[in-house]
């Protein structure tokens, strides 16, 4: 058998030119869409951590009566130590661009206020106004200052035409909606001397005596999953009587039921 059969030829340079324009224009078309892929990959997961810091937000609140406050070092420190995460990868995103700590500046008054946080102590006298939070993230950039007036902060929650960011593939917005998480624990005191309510493990506050006819009352708004403690008299110094939890609007009065006075639903 003649040997020259098994000889390899080479390209030639018309030849090698051709292969490369073919893996020239391969590479142009597989490149973008590898580049789209990525980029969907990255925005897919920032909605997906946003969602999570959103959840873990909730749960911190309701766990430790805290709301942080909008300061960088606040929020994200409190979210840091429930994620597990260091400081850093709850402020920035994973394209190292900062994100954003909204919150309503309307969450407890009628007029725009800046919130400074809230540590629950005694309760609230008052329902919140609007009590929404948002965390956002931009892909492109970082995210803008935090809203000082609550048109603003309206219309980007509700993403309505007067928004100032757009809610879309390269902005993600996570809503917080704490409203509900707020319940109304409404006591009364039929006693002529005042009596005592405590929240989780803080001071301890007076409930009115009766005067006039009428009952004593306090009504204190409480985040969900608040344990009330309710004492009998004297105050300050009565025997802890009866302990709630306030997963729900509750409502307690101190009562003479013929064996002697304690707590009692109405």
């Amino acid at each position: 058998m003649d040997s020259r059969q098994f000889q390899v030829r080479g390209f030639t340079l018309i030849e090698l030119i051709g292969v490369m324009a073919i893996v020239a224009i391969m590479a142009s078309v597989i490149a973008p869409r590898m580049f789209d892929d990525l980029k969907r990959a990255r925005r897919d997961k920032e909605t997906t951590s946003l969602a999570n810091l959103g959840s873990l937000l909730r749960d911190y609140i309701l766990d430790t009566k805290h709301i942080p406050a909008p300061s960088v070092s606040s929020w994200t420190t409190a979210l840091a130590s429930v994620a597990n995460l260091p400081t850093s990868r709850i402020e920035f995103n994973d394209r190292g661009f900062r994100r954003g700590y909204y919150v309503d500046p309307r969450f407890f008054t009628t007029s725009d206020t800046n919130f400074s946080g809230y540590t629950q102590q005694g309760g609230l006298v008052n329902p919140p106004v609007s009590a929404r939070i948002m965390l956002v993230s931009v892909m492109t950039g970082n995210a803008p200052a935090a809203p000082n007036n609550s048109a603003t902060f309206d219309a980007i929650w509700n993403q309505t035409s007067a928004a100032t960011l757009i809610e879309g593939p390269d902005i993600k917005i996570e809503r917080v909606n704490m409203q509900t998480s707020f319940h109304r624990v409404i006591l009364t005191n039929g006693l002529g001397s005042q009596v005592s309510y405590q929240l989780e493990n803080g001071s301890s506050y007076a409930v009115p005596a009766a005067s006039g006819g009428m009952d004593g009352m306090a009504t204190r708004y409480v985040l969900a999953r608040t344990r009330v403690n309710l004492f009998d008299q004297p105050f300050p110094g009565g025997q802890l009587a009866r302990v709630l939890i306030a997963d729900s609007d509750k409502a307690y009065a101190y009562r003479d039921d013929g064996a002697g006075w304690t707590w009692a639903t109405p």
